[in-house]
């Protein structure tokens, strides 16, 4: 079975945890980030397939992150968390934009779906 790695970046402590608690459960192996910067350190460090990100964040925020993908050319599937969408947003190349509040289960089974659709088993 192939793992799959994640980057959770999120600045609320809480939701971070629940993120890394469920994925964990599913087989996903996940690393997190409490801002931009720190996730971009973990992109830098490991290969990571998916991230999901909030935008409005401390220190770094999820621009920071979209546009260390978009200059890097890194092709990395990404799920944008967000109280309010934006048209900045399109200029990235996003999977989806998660408006909040959403249902995190749903999110977990859709992510899951996309990787079982791709052929990886979790």
């Amino acid at each position: 079975m192939k793992m799959i790695k994640l980057l959770i970046i999120e600045d609320e402590a809480s939701l971070r945890e629940t993120w890394n608690l469920m994925l964990s459960h599913y087989g996903f192996l996940a690393h997190t980030a409490a801002n931009g910067s720190d996730g971009v350190k973990i992109i830098q460090e490991h290969p990571i397939e998916i991230i999901v990100t909030d935008l409005q964040m401390p220190i770094e925020d999820g621009y920071f992150v979209l546009e260390y993908l978009k200059s890097n050319n890194l092709n990395i599937k990404t799920r944008v968390c967000t109280g309010h969408t934006s048209a900045d947003l399109q200029k990235y190349n996003i999977d989806k934009i998660i408006l909040k509040p959403f249902d995190m289960l749903s999110e977990v089974k859709e992510i899951i779906s996309i990787f079982n659709e791709d052929g990886a088993s979790t």
